[in-house]
């Protein structure tokens, strides 16, 4: 909503106060210090409603928070029309023609090589599930 603010103006007066009402909501949700907070994700409650969460809902009550801050913000993102200036290459950047190099078949030290990673890791996976289920 916050970025529909600038890039249509005339929403503003209506995205503004519902972003800051949801700002409020979500800081009313929050509990406890800055070493333990934790936030709900039911900000309708008006208050942290006791259940134990992650740092999603940290990050829900940040982005809203933040999103109060566009208009803050000068000037809304660039376009094509507004100064925007990346251009388009359908060769991806390189120059010429590119050329695609040819694989050569594996030799036996190749082989020989892969067989010792995959017996590796085989025996670490193994030890590592006996560990968990010991």
């Amino acid at each position: 909503m916050a970025y529909v603010s600038q890039m249509a103006p005339y929403t503003a007066n209506t995205i503004f106060p519902l972003l800051a009402t949801s700002a409020v909501a979500a800081g009313k949700s929050c509990s406890g210090d800055t070493a333990s907070m934790t936030c709900s994700i039911q900000w309708t409650l008006g208050t942290y409603d006791g259940k134990p969460r992650a740092v999603g809902q940290q990050l829900s009550l940040f982005n809203v928070l933040n999103a109060n801050l566009i208009k803050f913000v000068e000037a809304p993102p660039v376009t094509q029309n507004t100064g925007g200036t990346s251009q388009g290459n359908p060769n991806a950047g390189t120059t010429g023609n590119p050329k695609i190099g040819t694989v050569s078949p594996p030799t036996t030290g190749d082989k020989a090589f892969a067989g010792a990673l995959t017996g590796i890791f085989g025996i670490l996976i193994g030890v590592g599930g006996w560990m968990m289920l010991s």
